[in-house]
C-alpha cells in the first residue's frame, strides 16, 4: 500500500470531487506533496496518509470524551454496623 493518494484516491475515500480536495489542498487546509516534474504547467499533488488522518482529527465533530473518576464500591456490610 503506497504511502501517498492522489486527489481522486482521497475524493473517493471521502465521497466527494476532486475539486473539493484541491480546494482543501490551496486552502492550506490539506497537506500535500507536489509530485509534478518541473515545467509541467499543473501541480500533480499527493496526499500523505498523516496529512488525511491530521485533516480529519482537525476537522471531526466528535467531543473529547471527559475523563472519568473511578466508582468506589463498597459492601452493605460495611454500612450495617
Amino acid at each position: 500500500m503506497s504511502k501517498y493518494l492522489t486527489v481522486a484516491e482521497v475524493a473517493d475515500l471521502w465521497g466527494v470531487r476532486r475539486e473539493a480536495i484541491y480546494r482543501h489542498i490551496q486552502a492550506g487546509e490539506l497537506e500535500a506533496v507536489d509530485f509534478s516534474r518541473p515545467g509541467a504547467g499543473r501541480a500533480f499533488y499527493k496526499i500523505s496518509r498523516d496529512s488525511i488522518e491530521a485533516f480529519e482529527r482537525r476537522r471531526s465533530t466528535a467531543k473529547p470524551k471527559a475523563p472519568t473518576t473511578p466508582r468506589i464500591v463498597t459492601t452493605v456490610e460495611s454500612f450495617i454496623m
